[in-house]
């Protein structure tokens, strides 16, 4: 249960935990999404209160701390009202109001807000419970609060259930019993009736506050959902609004309109605090930020058995029971980050793993991890998606000793899974759908979490994963997406925007095809062929290109990506630079070659010819191929001017200042090498198998 700070009600930074320690929260056979239910926080004469549910076992209970960043409590168990989501008002004549959604335990009663006077020092209750409102008519009245304000009291409940049709209601009366009057207004705040473009969704579970300006403020809950349907993956986060009051003494929220994202508004002076580091180094106890699942065994968890590196001790609990597994984790926060660790592990055969999970339910959710086989180790990718699916969808066998790094790139709508040896040599091993991970898929109402995990089948004891450091970096949209003036030249579906050039010979012969949602060259079995461009329509001059490439080991020949160039109809050639790709000599994609007819030869490196060898390619280079995992990698080509730079999965291979060839008579002549169109190249004679997807470009002023 985690406390935060803040001065400004936008800026906070977690303290502590209210709930720490077993006997605080027994949570054995906890159901996904049961366990501790909406919490209140209050003050009162120099002590703390946290009052809530535990819908698992022990019902409503409240602990207390002279310092919000704890210790707290041990709990003090309240037996004799029922219901969910218990709130507190201490009156000012000592009276103690406990509301909540329940009577008496087994007592038959109307649906409602029920509220009941309490001894705080020992938890029993000094009235029967009593309801007092049963809300405007929509289902699942929850979350109350009593407030007294102006000399009124009023009761804020939210109805409609934690889903789209959420929302705020509100009544008041003379008096904490009522009768409570509706507010006319009702309901206060809502986004059910709003259009799917509206960002928050499902707005409820709200609470009034007034800051020491004396202006009035509502902390409320809702979610963000993705993909322009109804989806989201992140559970539900807390938003604020301003209220102001009527004339007649009603709150008003945001002026009575939805609430976006930002909102303008004179507020407290802006106090923001130092941001988190990316990476937690594992040099201490884990930080506030890290939970467990349920009740842990804490004797599988140290960072002290190896200084400076998280070790988990893996036990026969899996990630799909509900139970403890070996798994400590952080909630994903933004639908754009980058996640990552690097794990040491040498698992003595199968049935031990251990890696980095995206955990939402113990029937969905993403692995990322090393685990053993029968003849060493592999990382592999999991993806469990209900009760009777769980896959390894790709994986990669581990030829080499040492650490592996782990790697997850999220958007708002999909991961993407890497894996390597080191941080700047990433192979791609597959993807998922941020979808798969949804409560309106999953069920429940948690979030996501990002975790580290173990598992060892034989429970031995002895295997034990090692786990160096672990990022969690926000990323923008525009950061992890690349939109930010990004123009994609392929749909995945068709070849609009491209044409095909050939001699006679070999028009109307189907090298180019969408295949798989990839553009595709398909010469297997059929190498007399001449060369056979897809060129782009349009024409680019400064440019960024970013594209992933995948070549399959049948390939004997290359491919590449000629930009700034031009088809000579006359000589049936295409004349420009070309970074080269090439799945048989994989060493060689990046380097640029100058298919400018008067040329041809490599320009990067410098060479006579179109010969090369080995040792005169980059000595820094890197290349996925489909057995390491899906065999996508990452290409991007920067043209700026006369220089020319190429970038295969993060590794930069050529960076070429062309002044004096690229813009010299032949390419002049030709009308290329600072300005051209977009093509992909299939080699004369060359049996080849290649995909291209995910193919953007963007103009550099």
């Amino acid at each position: 249960m985690p406390v935060f700070h803040g001065r400004d009600l936008v800026h906070w930074r977690e303290v502590g935990h209210a709930l720490t320690r077993d006997s605080q929260v027994p949570l054995e056979g906890a159901r996904a999404s049961g366990g501790i239910f909406a919490p209140t926080i209050r003050h009162h004469q120099g002590t703390f209160y946290m009052i809530t549910t535990n819908v698992t076992g022990g019902g409503n209970f409240f602990v207390t701390a002279s310092d919000p960043a704890g210790p707290w409590s041990e709990p003090v168990w309240i037996r004799g009202q029922g219901g969910i989501d218990p709130s507190l008002l201490f009156g000012d004549d000592g009276t103690v109001y406990l509301q909540s959604t329940g009577g008496a335990p087994g007592a038959d009663g109307e649906r409602g807000i029920y509220q009941s006077t309490i001894d705080v020092a020992t938890g029993r209750l000094l009235s029967e419970p009593r309801l007092l409102w049963g809300g405007t008519g929509g289902r699942y009245p929850e979350g109350p609060h009593l407030y007294r304000i102006r000399g009124r009291y009023y009761l804020l409940v939210s109805e409609g259930g934690t889903e789209y049709g959420h929302m705020v209601t509100v009544a008041r009366s003379e008096s904490p019993w009522g009768p409570f009057e509706a507010c006319p207004g009702n309901p206060i705040l809502t986004h059910r009736d709003t259009q799917m473009d509206q960002p928050i969704q499902g707005t409820g579970h709200a609470e009034l506050v007034e800051d020491h300006e004396g202006r009035w403020w509502m902390a409320f809950l809702g979610f963000r959902p993705v993909g322009g349907g109804y989806w989201h993956h992140l559970g539900r986060e807390t938003f604020l609004a301003p209220v102001a009051w009527s004339d007649d003494g009603w709150p008003v929220v945001n002026g009575g309109q939805p609430v976006s994202l930002e909102v303008e508004v004179e507020g407290l002076p802006a106090h923001p605090f130092p941001p988190e580091p990316a990476r937690e180094s594992f040099d201490g106890p884990l930080g506030l930020a890290w939970n467990h699942l349920r009740n842990p065994d804490r004797s599988r968890y140290s960072t002290g058995e190896r200084a400076g590196w998280l070790s988990l001790t893996g036990a026969a609990t899996t990630l799909s029971e509900e139970a403890s597994p070996t798994f400590a984790g952080r909630r994903q926060e933004h639908h754009s980050a980058r996640l990552g660790t690097r794990i040491d592990f040498v698992p003595s055969g199968e049935g031990e793993e251990a890696g980095l999970t995206l955990y939402r339910h113990p029937h969905h959710h993403y692995d990322l991890g090393v685990r053993g086989t029968d003849g060493g180790r592999e990382v592999f990718l999991r993806q469990t998606v209900g009760a009777s699916l769980s896959v390894v969808t790709a994986s990669a066998r581990l030829r080499e000793d040492g650490p592996v790094v782990l790697q997850v790139a999220a958007t708002p709508t999909e991961y993407t899974f890497l894996w390597g040896t080191s941080e700047d040599r990433l192979h791609r091993l597959g993807t998922g759908a941020t979808r798969l991970l949804s409560t309106e898929v999953a069920g429940g109402f948690v979030g996501t979490y990002a975790g580290l995990y173990a598992v060892d089948a034989a429970d031995s004891g002895d295997s034990v994963a090692r786990f160096d450091w672990f990022d969690y970096e926000p990323r923008t949209e525009e950061e992890a997406t690349g939109n930010g003036g990004w123009q994609s030249l392929f749909d995945g579906k068709t070849l609009t925007g491209w044409h095909v050039a050939a001699r006679p010979a070999d028009q109307g012969r189907a090298f180019w095809s969408v295949r798989d949602g990839a553009i595709t060259a398909d010469s297997l079995g059929r190498k007399d062929h001449d060369y056979v461009w897809l060129i782009s329509d349009a024409e680019y001059g400064d440019f960024e290109l970013a594209l992933q490439v995948r070549g399959f080991p049948e390939s004997t020949g290359n491919s590449g990506i000629q930009v700034r160039s031009r088809y000579d109809d006359a000589l049936g050639w295409m004349h420009g630079p070309q970074a080269d790709v090439h799945p048989p000599a994989p060493w060689r994609t990046g380097l640029i070659y100058d298919e400018t007819r008067e040329t041809r030869r490599w320009i990067f490196p410098s060479l006579e010819d179109w010969r090369i060898e080995p040792g005169q390619g980059p000595k820094d280079w890197s290349w996925s191929t489909p057995d390491e995992g899906d065999g996508w990698n990452d290409v991007r080509i920067v043209a700026r001017g006369t220089r020319l730079q190429t970038v295969v999965n993060g590794v930069v291979i050529a960076d070429f200042d062309g002044a004096g060839v690229l813009d010299d008579v032949a390419h002049r002549r030709h009308g290329v090498g600072l300005k051209g169109h977009v093509a992909l190249q299939l080699h004369a004679n060359d049996e080849l198998l290649i995909q291209y997807r995910s193919i953007r470009i963007r103009t550099i002023d």
